[in-house]
């Protein structure tokens, strides 16, 4: 089963390609076309990225201000496992970080809500979790 030191190094990503952008939106939410232009300017510097010894940043979209993280998993893991450890543990850390950073607060503040989705590498769905604003 995965472990959490393994993994733990992957959300703090988020702030890494954050702390290179600059949001001063002040609580205004991005357009869709300015959301999907966030999404592709990551994706160009960091899609295939390898976050950690298990998990890989796929690429990210927004679609209707929903901007998602979408990550595969290089380690084998039943969907019910890593469930369990998305909702007790990544989903926790995950909204620290991003309420807790100025960066990712304000960005998260500029969209609808984020969501961190997992597929295993053959392509088995694991899990997915979104959390907005309100979730601060």
């Amino acid at each position: 089963m995965i472990k959490l030191k393994r993994i733990k190094s992957f959300s703090l990503f988020s702030l890494l390609i954050f702390s290179t952008l600059s949001f001063h939106v002040e609580a205004e939410k991005l357009s869709d076309k300015e959301c999907a232009e966030v999404a592709s300017f990551v994706n160009q510097d960091n899609a295939g990225m390898v976050i950690d010894e298990v998990t890989t940043l796929i690429n990210t979209v927004c679609i209707f201000g929903d901007f998602t993280y979408n990550y595969e998993i290089s380690e084998y893991v039943t969907p019910r496992d890593f469930k369990s450890l998305a909702f007790s543990q990544l989903k926790k850390r995950a909204i620290l970080q991003f309420c807790s950073d100025p960066t990712t607060r304000d960005f998260l503040d500029s969209v609808q809500s984020v969501t961190f989705k997992y597929i295993r590498y053959d392509g088995v769905y694991l899990t997915e979790y979104s959390f907005d604003e309100f979730d601060c």
